[in-house]
């Protein structure tokens, strides 16, 4: 079990962490796991981290009508506020502590491609909101709800200046942290750098100008990485843009983005 020491990164009893630290803190985490995901592209069993190596319980469950809560992590015993699909209705169930519980239906069909990530997602919470926080924090919660989507940049140019939302934050770190798991940046790159010369491409990156440029990086180059890792090709290609493989700015990745996905 990798161990955290992040007292230097607390200021004002909130946790503030860069995501060089969350990347660092990803890769310790997979030397120790699963060293061979550091050196080999592959998926890694998230659902076997999440039980054997932190010793979490991990449950189905629905959690909402409409996937707008794809996952909890319960740190405390406590009640559980679920939905039944059969009378459409609200409903409370007992949870035990050390509890991960991923919505029924990111084990179906096309959402089946979201649910590394989901699950990873609640590991950094495991890491960041309880081994890490808890303990240092007054307002430490019992369970971390997690929504669809959080655009961290949008959401920041929402907020009043100087004011910060830890919650919210937390939520940004598990999700770069649940990026950096599942597609580490060496292997992506040598995922990348295969496929690129699979079809003739000389340089280890591309910048899309044409349509078929466009869709090749969509549908081939992310496709083919999230094929790999076991992932959504939307979190691929926002990988393929961070690493530059793909070379273009966040309007360019959003455009992509919403032709595309």
């Amino acid at each position: 079990m990798i161990r955290l020491n992040l007292k230097n990164n607390i200021e004002g009893g909130r946790l503030t962490l860069s995501n060089a630290y969350i990347k660092t803190v990803a890769e310790k985490l997979l030397a120790d796991f699963c060293p061979a995901a550091l050196e080999t592209p592959q998926a890694i069993d998230v659902d076997r981290l999440i039980t054997e190596y932190f010793g979490y319980d991990l449950l189905y469950e629905w959690l909402s009508h409409n996937l707008s809560v794809l996952g909890m992590t319960n740190f405390d015993d406590g009640v559980l506020t679920l939905f039944d699909p059969h009378t459409k209705r609200i409903k409370k169930e007992n949870v035990k502590k050390n509890t991960v519980i991923i919505d029924n239906r990111m084990n179906e069909g096309a959402n089946r491609v979201r649910y590394s990530y989901t699950a990873a997602h609640e590991c950094g919470h495991i890491i960041f909101d309880n081994l890490a926080v808890r303990a240092m924090r007054e307002d430490s919660r019992q369970m971390m709800e997690c929504a669809e989507e959080f655009d961290p940049v949008a959401y920041q140019k929402a907020l009043p200046k100087n004011q910060k939302d830890d919650a919210r934050w937390i939520e940004h770190y598990c999700d770069h942290f649940a990026s950096c798991l599942i597609l580490p940046d060496k292997t992506v790159r040598m995922a990348a750098a295969q496929i690129l010369r699979k079809y003739k491409f000389e340089s280890p990156f591309i910048y899309p100008h044409t349509k078929e440029e466009q869709q090749f990086c969509v549908e081939v180059l992310a496709g083919g990485i999230a094929g790999v890792f076991e992932t959504s090709k939307e979190a691929a290609m926002y990988k393929l843009f961070d690493l530059k493989v793909i070379r273009g700015g966040r309007e360019f990745y959003e455009r992509m983005k919403a032709k595309y996905k």
